[in-house]
């Protein structure tokens, strides 16, 4: 299966993000969200360095990949080309899509976030494989569901 179709067969988009990950669990978190079967993860590590982030994916990049999972790198095309994820996720302020193409193949799997129905319609207009559209950093369950996993 290629990753857009892959893609197309996700039911739930998994993030571990840094913000409410201790470091020393990346590793235990992803192998629990791989082992309950989701299809799609991102790396999501806002005020990390390039250089760490880097390292942190490419330490999740084979575990994605042996349960069959897209891996997706939040705002760093760069860094998904360097370590062979399948993707890269975009904020508003991230770019153009037709450049990140360009940088990673028409294969890459490339994400939006979205705040209204304007950007959303933008970045289907830009052609984004998926977008973002809801804010979960406003959510109050992270502080339930880190006791789940």
């Amino acid at each position: 299966m290629n990753r857009k179709e892959c893609l197309s067969s996700c039911r739930l988009y998994g993030i571990v993000d840094m913000g409410y990950t201790a470091e020393h669990q990346l590793l235990p978190v992803t192998e629990k969200l791989l082992a309950g079967g989701l299809r799609i993860l991102q790396l999501r590590a806002k005020n990390h360095n390039p250089e760490h982030i880097e390292n942190m994916g490419r330490q999740l990049a084979p575990l994605c990949r042996k349960y069959g999972c897209l891996f997706i790198i939040n705002d760093y095309p760069e860094i998904a080309l360097n370590i062979g994820a399948d993707g890269v996720h975009l904020g508003q302020d991230d770019g153009d899509l037709a450049s990140v193409r360009g940088l990673l193949g028409k294969d890459a799997v490339i994400g939006r976030s979205t705040h209204s129905p304007e950007q959303a319609l933008g970045a289907c207009g830009e052609q984004a494989d998926y977008i973002g559209s809801v804010s979960y950093t406003h959510l109050r369950a992270h502080e339930t569901l880190a006791n789940l996993v």
